[in-house]
């Protein structure tokens, strides 16, 4: 307080307070569409010894561990047909990235994803801390871009949260367009929710208290 710092604060107060009782959320959504041959700034150049493909059921354990997330959520999520696409280091998983197909829930900001089937929102991305700083967040993204493209998929999203600098710079760099706003506050278990189109400038205003429970949650 003496300093003036009072985002520090606010911030590590937030950590603390449970969510149903007060929590503020902003995030921006990002696309990249299936229209041509991807920007040559983004090619895929891994370090030797290094492949991206989706992690079987067997290795998400391994994945899980980059994570901290408990395994029996990443078995929900594979048996409901989410696919983790990974960065490997030899056999052991060091970049992980989700991806669903269709629409969700996105608990945390309290948005629901009105995707299609040829949609495929990606989510869930995490870099062991080791390997950090080698670019594996960026190859990765490249190399399942193009796994999902060559799939029959038209378009990739993927939701950033405000303050995240590092994706920040990387998506623009890849061909990703931001495309929409969101805010989220929740207080005393009162949720509301504002997404606003960048493309028409228009906001969507919900307000609610469960969480939908005809989408997969994420």
């Amino acid at each position: 307080m003496r300093t003036g710092r009072f985002g520090k604060i606010a911030n590590t107060l937030g950590e603390r307070t449970p969510w149903w009782l007060c929590h503020c959320g902003k995030a921006s959504l990002w696309e990249l569409r299936n229209v041509g041959p991807m920007p040559a700034r983004s090619e895929s150049v891994l370090a030797f010894g290094h492949s991206c493909r989706p992690a079987s059921r067997e290795e998400l354990p391994a994945c899980c561990r980059i994570t901290g997330i408990d395994v029996h959520e990443y078995y929900r999520r594979f048996d409901a047909g989410d696919v983790c696409f990974s960065v490997f280091a030899q056999d052991r998983p060091v970049n992980i990235d989700w991806e669903r197909s269709g629409a969700c829930y996105v608990r945390g900001m309290g948005y629901g994803h009105n995707g299609v089937a040829a949609d495929k929102y990606v989510y869930g991305i995490m870099t062991d801390s080791a390997e950090r700083g080698k670019g594996l967040y960026k190859n990765c993204l490249v190399n399942l871009s193009a796994h999902l493209f060559a799939g029959g998929a038209e378009r990739i999203v993927q939701m950033v949260a405000e303050g995240n600098t590092p994706v920040l710079g990387t998506l623009p760099r890849l061909g990703y367009k931001k495309t929409h706003d969101i805010r989220h506050t929740v207080v005393l278990g009162i949720k509301r929710t504002s997404v606003t189109d960048l493309t028409s400038d228009q906001t969507v205003v919900r307000w609610f208290v469960f969480n939908p429970n005809n989408r997969f949650v994420i």
